[in-house]
């Protein structure tokens, strides 16, 4: 199920016009739709029409017939009342987190403004319906649930004590998002030299640990998130165990980069 727009299409074809419609595929075999149905709105009034697609798009043009059949009719508006059901903007639930938890968490990251983030992460999590200001501030277009801890990310990164890169980043692009989390200067210790091209980035993370510990007195984790992208951080290595029980409390499930490797 579908949508088009009111709108003129010219192409070498010839130019065609395409109401505003919503239209129906019925499939007759898995991935592959002969019936087509619309509903389409032609100014005031809605018609139903029908139209099997068996030719080329720009070859059906006046082969639509009108749907009069009561138990397709009854079949479009079943499809209709599910769509739009799930479409219906969902209301988040609050989510009862500790600021306490949050303000301990970003505090183990070097967060400069840990009292003012804390505020509106946990405003986020506990009174979705009233973060207007959030929505803009991170450029998310509706509230859902779990919605904070996007915007805890979002808010990690821009702070710069947070980063992710794709899984099949270079190693060169992922020492990049590393060294912007680190003191300045860390980029003249750490190469992508030592690295294959087609390296992966969990791979890439692990073999600079040694590294940030020895000069740092850092350890890289991993944020979880369930994607195929690398969320990574770096915490005291004296205190990533605060750093696990904070997390643990906001339901964020960290790893160390080890961890990776022991699930394949």
């Amino acid at each position: 199920m579908d949508d088009d727009t009111d709108d003129e299409y010219v192409c070498k074809e010839g130019r065609f016009y395409i109401p505003k419609s919503i239209y129906v595929g019925e499939m007759i075999k898995p991935g592959e739709v002969f019936d087509v149905y619309f509903v389409v709105l032609c100014g005031d009034e809605v018609e139903l029409r029908h139209l099997y697609n068996d030719r080329p798009w720009h070859e059906t043009v006046g082969r639509d017939t009108e749907v009069t059949d009561p138990a397709v009719i009854a079949k479009i508006e079943r499809t209709i009342a599910l769509y739009k059901e799930e479409n219906m903007p969902k209301k988040p639930e609050p989510v009862l987190i500790s600021r306490k938890a949050l303000l301990r968490f970003l505090t183990l990251l070097g967060v400069a403004d840990a009292e003012d983030l804390a505020e509106k992460i946990h405003t986020a999590a506990t009174k979705p319906a009233e973060s207007a200001a959030l929505l803009n501030e991170f450029g998310i277009k509706e509230t859902y649930s779990g919605w904070h801890l996007d915007v805890l990310r979002r808010a990690l990164r821009d702070r710069k004590r947070l980063d992710w890169v794709d899984w099949n980043e270079a190693p060169e692009e992922v020492l990049a998002s590393l060294c912007a989390l680190l003191p300045p200067g860390a980029g003249d210790h750490l190469s992508s030299r030592d690295h294959d091209e087609d390296a992966d980035p969990a791979e890439v993370l692990r073999d600079s640990k040694p590294l940030l510990h020895a000069l740092y007195g850092l350890t890289i984790l991993l944020w979880d998130t369930g994607g195929d992208e690398y969320v990574f951080m770096a915490v005291p290595s004296a205190k990533q165990s605060e750093a696990f029980a904070a997390a643990s409390d906001l339901g964020i499930p960290l790893q160390q980069v080890e961890d990776v490797f022991s699930q394949e």
